[in-house]
């Protein structure tokens, strides 16, 4: 997927049980498109943060995907 004048920002969320493959699905996608922004987020990304930095944290990547597109 290239970025045009047209094109429209995706974000994906990928939600599940632990060791069911998500990262390595991120990973895969990342490395096999054409997408100008990756950023992979993990459970240990939010450790000992606060509910609003959590949040922050959240809008924040995809503040900086909107950007990069």
């Amino acid at each position: 997927m290239k970025n045009t004048d047209t094109s429209l920002v995706h974000s994906i969320l990928l939600e599940g049980k632990i060791g069911t493959g998500k990262t390595a699905i991120a990973a895969a996608f990342a490395l096999k498109s054409d997408i100008t922004y990756v950023k992979i987020l993990t459970p240990g990304d939010f450790l000992g943060l606060s509910e609003y930095a959590k949040i922050n944290t959240l809008v924040t990547t995809f503040r900086m995907a909107y950007r990069s597109k």
